[in-house]
């Protein structure tokens, strides 16, 4: 059975993404999801806001036993996103105390993160 895996993100469509950036934005995003779900793995992405409802979160992750939590870059890059991102880390490490947490360096390195906390042979 493939190790299942949660990417949070923040969506292109989001106020805190500039938009000028959105379109382009979106088609990396595309471009990721469709490599991870060409991956081996059980790859399902999560979209959240710091405004929007954080138990659809608590609820997601209790979909299932993830084995691999990836928090995207798009989380942990503006330094107002800082207690949010700790409140995501912190509920992950609560409700998946199992679970990898990975960190992309980038979107088109989220596979590179998951194969550093989940390397499947």
């Amino acid at each position: 059975m493939a190790p299942s895996v949660l990417g949070l993100g923040i969506p292109a469509t989001s106020p805190l993404t500039p938009r000028l950036f959105r379109s382009g934005l979106q088609k990396v995003l595309t471009a990721m999801e469709a490599d991870m779900n060409a991956s081996p793995y059980d790859w399902e992405m999560f979209y959240l806001e710091p405004d929007g409802d954080f138990s659809l979160l608590v609820a997601k992750l209790r979909e299932k036993n993830w084995d691999v939590v990836m928090v995207g870059r798009g989380l942990r890059t503006l330094d107002s996103l800082t207690p949010f991102m700790e409140k995501i880390v912190n509920t992950v490490h609560e409700e998946l105390p199992k679970a990898k947490i990975a960190f992309n360096a980038t979107i088109d390195k989220t596979q590179e993160a998951v194969r550093r906390v989940m390397p499947i042979e």
